[in-house]
């Protein structure tokens, strides 16, 4: 059984700098092992080589302009000229001066041959980087067969590859190869071994390569090339943040290292779609070489997941005018072109790449990885079915088909990609964890149910307990949809439920880690099963089932912001209860300017630095498609489903749907929030929310006497439970600023941790008397009075609390355990029905709601209780039985035999199972089948001695 998950490789491969110690010579000395500066004034004046060191080594910092004026003044000595020259056109490289570069070359025709190699290997850079593939080719071909060096004809293959000759790469590396393996590189050549591991890289050979990389490693230190060349092997090996060690080793000795600064974009869009930090470090590079294509390549990325077209096409012509053959820029500008429907660009784009390299196969995975962004699954399938016809040994497009087409319910055909893509690289980890989940957990744990309309896969333990459910439900919603939409997706739609988080998370994106519940990939729905998390599954399906039809309605072209808030309106339409309560949270980001205009909605989903911004974005959408429901009709939503799949640009589909401008529309929605969040503008609203840590760090530092940026640190340190470093934030913001209500705030919730009920009360009572009274102060008071067994103080201010904000559960859980300790069972009822509202996901308080109501003779009411309880807790064993005798007192025999069997059918605890077995025996006994009744009541007992037997 394969057993890898994450991460890939870990610290006993692919050469972790913080695994695998001190990381080596490079061709460019590193700052700790040159002078940093010329001597002081006054003392001897420095020699031509000391100017040289010290210009070597600023160029090591990457302080390039000290760099270049070391070089000048080291040029005017015969004995330092040439490595001056060849420092200078190193600069010139870096900093994107390419012709000045490549032209440095003629100074080393007569050089060393090390030397004349290194000049060789900037001019053949240059001459790629500024378009000139061809003439870098002939170049180091000629080089090559007179100059042994490994470096160039590293740099060669890698030149045969972006002209689509990788057949001619095996012979070029070859010589490199034989040198290692009959032993004519000596261990301690660390960059020697470096080239070697390169080689077998380029040769697609990774585990070699990775070997190979560890070898050199025992020797090589800092050597920003090779350092990068890792980081490029862990990001497409999926592992984002070894990438992000090693990026890092080379940007703490060389800050302003523009190419280290990409890559860490590129980390950071891998890790987390970071788009803020990945654009500043973009734009960052490019202020030190404006040449640097691949910083246009990430900046053209990031708008065009925005659906940013203009903005996206913008980076990629400036790119395309340093460089017209950049592959990766012109793969970008047909990923624009196909977003934008232009299906004529896309050709011509498509054309002129397979013109300039025809086996460049990455074209289609550019492409298509902003074809996912964008629901273009089958599209995705055919680009990848080309991919692997131009380059049948590229596994990566092999992997991708193969997980597309699983995504699109053609399991068969996937995983035999999948295959063929291990067999070429057994280090991909979506690959190696997708076919691990369906060769050894869906085949043997998990049971496919076929259908018309749907196929269904559960896991066989639950097999019994959710077919009685989820069928009736999809057919359910699918008929609703069906009729409000008046049209009909292509069947059957797979629905698979999956018992364990890690199992879920793999079908959905390879890797065992994933905070969703649900996810729909056009025709497939994959969610998690209620067997070890409780969430609402009925609100889940019929969320995931609704996206099925907007994205074929559309032809896959409705934005997300759209499909999800119309995928949530569905749900809050269909029952009360499926709906989401963040009033507070979308007021705290209108507020502080975080949610976009509704044409930028998008924006909202891309640029959330955390989960809770993603659940805002929803939130956000979910009102907009509601306002416009009820301003418009339902039938307007349907036809601005059917002019995005026209091709329509959302400006277009708000006009002619509509009727309004995108700035007409903002205005709308804007006077809808405020009439809707009015009830906030009186309140005060602590700060919760302290997005990406690392800028809440840099903040403090670059504005120390900042207030606001301490009290955020202070909730950063709150948040991960470092009370100290909390209370000394805390107390910094009120020695800046001493009444800052979020200071004080804070400082009360640090109060209650310490179980200091005084200070918490008097601290909220400093914010009444500031005028910052809130659902959250009266919280604060109520808490307090809890520690202080104060009873009326504390229902007073979880009542006053209650009537601020009826959205927010916590002061109704608050008031229902009063309610409880004082028999009160008006306050239990008031409290249990209001939090039946806003907990749709809570299973306990619909079974505690249908208990009250049958205790109180009105199980008829408890019986629409009820039917929203087993969607909320499906697996219940407590809550069908509770359910049950709710049916059953209100005359519904049939249906409550239904929950007996259900409740049997569940899994759950010996006890209560044998509750379930002595409720269904009343229930028999009490409906004339007494010899029935007495089998359960048996079994009961079997189950009761079974749970009080000691274990050994």
């Amino acid at each position: 059984m394969r057993a890898l998950l994450w991460p890939l490789f870990g610290c006993l491969a692919l050469f972790a700098a913080g695994c695998m110690g001190t990381a080596v010579p490079s061709a460019v000395p590193s700052a700790a092992s040159v002078p940093r500066s010329p001597a002081p004034a006054g003392r001897e004046q420095p020699t031509a080589a000391h100017e040289l060191n010290g210009a070597d080594s600023a160029y090591a910092r990457s302080e390039y302009a000290a760099a270049l004026a070391g070089y000048a003044r080291a040029k005017r000595e015969p004995t330092t000229r040439l490595q001056a020259q060849l420092g200078v056109a190193r600069v010139q490289l870096m900093t994107g001066d390419y012709k000045a570069a490549a032209a440095a070359y003629e100074a080393f025709s007569s050089a060393t041959v090390d030397r004349q190699a290194e000049a060789a290997l900037i001019r053949a850079d240059a001459l790629r980087r500024t378009g000139n593939p061809v003439e870098a080719e002939g170049f180091l071909r000629e080089l090559s067969q007179r100059n042994p060096s490994r470096a160039l004809r590293v740099a060669h293959c890698e030149t045969l590859l972006a002209l689509g000759r990788r057949g001619e790469c095996e012979a070029v590396l070859s010589p490199v190869l034989n040198d290692y393996n009959e032993e004519r590189i000596p261990s301690e050549a660390g960059r020697e071994l470096a080239m070697v591991a390169r080689a077998a890289y380029l040769l697609r050979s990774p585990e070699e390569a990775n070997d190979t990389f560890n070898e050199a490693e025992q020797t090589l230190t800092q050597d920003s090339q090779v350092l990068l060349w890792r980081a490029e092997l862990f990001l497409e090996r999926y592992d984002p943040g070894h990438a992000e060690e090693v990026v890092s080793e080379v940007l703490r000795i060389a800050p302003n290292h523009p190419e280290a600064l990409v890559w860490m974009a590129e980390v950071k869009l891998a890790q987390s779609f970071d788009f803020a930090e990945a654009r500043r470090l973009a734009e960052r590079a490019l202020l030190v070489n404006p040449a640097l294509t691949r910083a246009y390549f990430v900046l053209a990325g990031i708008a065009l997941r925005d659906m940013l077209l203009d903005e996206a096409t913008a980076y990629v012509q400036r790119g395309l005018a340093l460089n017209p053959e950049d592959l990766e820029l012109l793969s970008m500008q047909a990923s624009v072109r196909f977003l934008a429907d232009d299906h004529s660009g896309f050709a011509e784009t498509r054309e002129h790449v397979f013109k300039l390299n025809a086996e460049y196969s990455r074209f289609y995975q550019v492409v298509g990885e902003y074809a996912e962004w964008e629901h273009r699954y089958e599209d995705i399938v055919s680009m990848m079915s080309a991919a692997t016809q131009i380059d049948d040994d590229d596994a990566r497009a092999h992997a991708q088909l193969g997980l597309n087409l699983i995504r699109s319910g053609n399991d068969r055909a996937g995983l035999t990609s999948l295959r063929r893509s291990f067999a070429k690289d057994p280090f991909n980890v979506r690959v190696f964890n997708t076919l691990n989940l369906y060769e050894e957990v869906v085949a043997k744990h998990y049971v496919d149910v076929p259908g018309k309309r749907f196929n269904l896969r559960y896991s066989k333990e639950e097999r019994t307990i959710l077919e009685r459910y989820v069928p009736a439900l999809l057919d359910d919603a699918w008929e609703r949809f069906e009729r409000y939409y008046q049209f009909q997706p292509a069947t059957p739609v797979g629905v698979e439920l999956y018992a364990e988080r890690e199992s879920f998370a793999i079908r959905t994106s390879g890797l065992p880690q994933t905070a969703i519940q649900g996810v729909c990939f056009g025709r497939t729905v994959a969610s998690m099963s209620p067997r070890r998390e409780q969430f609402n599954l009925g609100m889940t399906l019929w969320h995931e089932l609704a996206h099925v039809f907007h994205i074929q309605l559309s032809k896959n072209h409705v934005p997300r912001w759209f499909t999800e808030g119309l995928a949530e309106y569905e749900t809050l339409v269909e029952r009360p209860e499926w709906k989401r309560e963040q009033d507070v949270e979308l007021y705290d980001a209108l507020r502080n300017k975080r949610l976009p205009k509704v044409s930028g909605m998008n924006e909202a989903f891309t640029h959330a630095e955390d989960l809770g911004d993603v659940t805002v974005a929803y939130y956000a959408s979910t009102q907009i498609v509601r306002m416009l429901a009820e301003n418009y009709g339902r039938g307007k939503l349907r036809e601005m489903l059917l002019l995005w799949g026209e091709g329509k640009r959302s400006e277009q589909v708000f006009q002619i749907a509509l009727g309004l401008s995108s700035e007409q529309l903002d205005a709308q929605f804007a006077d809808e929030l405020k009439r809707r969040l009015s009830r906030y503008d009186g309140q005060f609203i602590p700060v919760q929310r302290t997005g990406n840590p690392d800028r809440v760090r840099k903040r403090v530092r670059s504005e120390p006497r900042n207030a606001d940026a301490h009290a955020r640190l202070a909730l950063l340190a709150l948040q991960s439970g470092d009370d100290e470093a909390a209370g000394a934030a805390v107390a910094e913001a009120l020695k800046l600023s001493r009444d800052l209500p979020d200071a004080l705030w804070l400082s009360a919730q640090l109060a209650l941790r310490q179980e200091n009920h005084s200070l918490a009360r008097s601290l909220a009572e400093r914010l009444v008397q500031l005028g910052k009274d809130g659902y959250e102060t009266q919280l604060v008071l109520a808490r307090s009075a809890l520690m202080a067994k104060d009873g009326s103080s504390q229902e007073e201010a979880l009542l006053r609390a209650h009537a601020l904000d009826p959205s927010q559960a916590e002061a109704l859980h608050g008031l229902l355990t009063l309610a409880r300790s004082n028999n009160d069972k008006g306050g239990i009822e008031k409290s249990l029905v209001g939090l039946s509202r806003l907990e749709e996901h809570n299973g306990g308080v619909f079974q505690e709601l249908m208990d009250f109501l049958l205790h109180s003779g009105r199980a008829k009411e408890a019986v629409s209780v009820g039917s929203a309880a087993v969607f909320a807790d499906m697996e219940g064993v407590g809550t069908h039985v509770t359910f049950a005798k709710v049916l059953a007192a209100a005359g519904e025999n049939t249906r409550a035999e239904f929950q007996f069997e259900s409740a049997l059918a569940s899994p759950g605890e010996g006890s209560d199972k044998a509750n379930a077995h002595l409720g269904y025996a009343e229930f028999l006994k009490a409906t004339g089948r007494a010899a029935r009744a007495e089998e359960h009541v048996e079994l009961a007992r079997a189950l009761a001695a079974t749970a009080a037997r000691p274990s050994r």
